[in-house]
């Protein structure tokens, strides 16, 4: 209850970092940082496309699998001479990121339950510093979980070698990262990026 309390003022607050109902005419940036192109959310049921009766878990999957092309290398196609374009442009193209695919998990699951759209941060401890990423936090049967439909793990069985979705259990949040238990974790570490960019004017504590 803590955690989706401080992600609902987050939203409230920083409406484009988080988000837990995104609507339709809404425009999401595809980049906080450099604020150049945007999407509009043109139908709130474009999931539809990729779920047709799948389990969770088989329509994460799916949108790994038939969303792969990079954005920048479609700019012209999906904006033309444009900075803003509708979401639905760039999914028929199958260009999809974690923000695409962020976005269509949260319309998937926002009706369904209590789910957050986040544009944070990911750190790996084979890497340095941290990447913009965005992610979702979904709750199911009243606790939260933490789904990365960008990344899934890869997972040996025998001689083969299975993806499966990051679905992650979140055991705490620290007002900056979510907290993962090592076991599930796989080396990776997801936070709340407006955190450490409002760190820099006040204390990230005052926003909850």
């Amino acid at each position: 209850m803590v955690l989706k309390q401080k992600l609902l003022e987050a939203a409230e607050k920083n409406p484009e970092w988080v988000k837990n109902n995104i609507q339709l005419g809404e425009r999401i940036s595809t980049n906080l940082a450099a604020k150049t192109f945007c999407y509009q959310i043109d139908d709130l049921e474009l999931y539809k496309i990729f779920r047709n009766g799948l389990t969770d878990n088989e329509f994460y999957l799916e949108l790994f699998n038939r969303l792969r092309l990079r954005r920048n290398q479609y700019i012209p196609q999906i904006f033309g001479e444009t900075r803003i374009a509708d979401l639905s442009r760039a999914i028929e193209l199958g260009v999809g990121e974690c923000l695409e695919k962020a976005i269509l998990v949260q319309l998937a699951k926002q009706e369904e339950t209590d789910a957050f759209f986040i544009m944070g941060i990911l750190r790996h401890d084979n890497m340095r510093g941290g990447i913009p990423h965005a992610f979702n936090v979904v709750y199911t049967d009243g606790k939260p979980f933490l789904i990365d439909a960008e990344n899934p793990v890869i997972i040996r069985d025998g001689d083969k070698k299975i993806e499966v979705p990051y679905i992650v259990p979140i055991s705490d949040f620290d007002g900056i990262d979510f907290l993962v238990d090592e076991y599930y974790r796989a080396g990776r570490t997801y936070g709340l990026d407006i955190a450490r960019e409002t760190q820099r004017r006040f204390n990230v504590f005052d926003m909850f």
